[in-house]
């Protein structure tokens, strides 16, 4: 199992952590707007401030989830094309092409 995540990690990283980076901000939506709502709601006079702490972190970890993300797509495409540079420069080594 350790190795199917591994893998999938290395070939499609971004659609791997859009995933978590999704739900972590749907969550943080849905705080965010429970917060409000009681805070509305009471007309300010509720605390809830957890609520507010918690919808931040959970939006900020989306975001931080979504830049490991686009980070690990670009070095997944720089280890592709190295992989292919490193193939051309083995044929014409060897004779190839």
């Amino acid at each position: 199992m350790l190795s199917m995540i591994h893998a999938y990690v290395i070939y499609r990283p971004l659609q791997f952590f859009t995933v978590p980076a999704a739900i972590l901000a749907a969550a943080g939506t849905l705080v965010g707007v429970r917060f409000l709502w009681f805070f509305v709601a009471t007309g300010g006079t509720a605390g809830h401030v957890q609520s507010l702490i918690l919808a931040a972190v959970l939006i900020v970890l989306s975001g931080l989830l979504g830049a490991v993300g686009i980070i690990a797509e670009l070095i997944a495409i720089n280890r592709r094309l190295l992989e292919g540079i490193q193939t051309s420069v083995r044929r014409r080594e060897w004779g190839g092409a």
